[in-house]
């Protein structure tokens, strides 16, 4: 089955889990910029499952990009996965990070 999973935290930067999240899932996130992902967002990619990590906030609309989740300034989405019991334990494992949405596709 494959997975969508939504993390957020409160306490680290966009960097500081880009960073984080590189040596948890040995994996290189590229920046990139957008208006649509809230400026300056990361962003892995292979052939099955992708990893992006950004800011909160929409700067078209002036909001956070995930309402119901407007706590949580920094978001990582990890899309399309079939190990997202395996990821979650490697991203949940310091407590820097929430499970805020798990979707099964």
């Amino acid at each position: 089955m494959v997975h969508c999973d939504l993390y957020g935290t409160r306490i680290l930067s966009a960097l500081d889990s880009k960073l984080r999240i590189e040596v948890a899932l040995n994996a290189s996130l590229e920046v990139r910029e957008s208006l649509f992902h809230g400026g300056v967002y990361y962003k892995y990619k292979n052939n099955s499952e992708s990893f992006m990590i950004k800011n909160n906030y929409d700067l078209i609309d002036d909001h956070a990009a995930e309402r119901l989740f407007a706590d949580y300034p920094v978001l990582l989405y990890v899309d399309s996965t079939e190990r997202s019991l395996e990821l979650s334990f490697k991203i949940l494992g310091d407590g820097a990070f929430v499970l805020l949405r798990h979707e099964v596709l």
